[in-house]
């Protein structure tokens, strides 16, 4: 795990992966994120993958697998990263 300290409007990219995390502020303990990625790279957040049955850890073989939703559909239904 690579751990930073960034301040509001400082960015984090992954060049490789098309990605650019800027940190948008800080405010009472909380950190808000702005995320940039292309449209297949999925983004989900891990306390929804955790409330639903099927979350499997990101160090697990399976954690690989994709979804039947398109990525669009996954970035706004919380539900959505669940293969039934």
């Amino acid at each position: 795990m690579l751990v930073v300290t960034r301040k509001p409007k400082q960015q984090l990219v992954l060049p490789t992966e098309g990605i650019t995390i800027t940190v948008l502020e800080t405010r009472r303990g909380r950190v808000r994120l702005g995320i940039e990625a292309p449209e297949h790279v999925r983004i989900l957040r891990t306390e929804l993958l955790k409330a639903s049955d099927c979350y499997i850890h990101p160090s697990h073989p399976q954690s690989q697998t994709s979804t039947n939703l398109p990525v669009s559909e996954e970035r706004h239904h919380s539900r959505g990263a669940c293969q039934s």
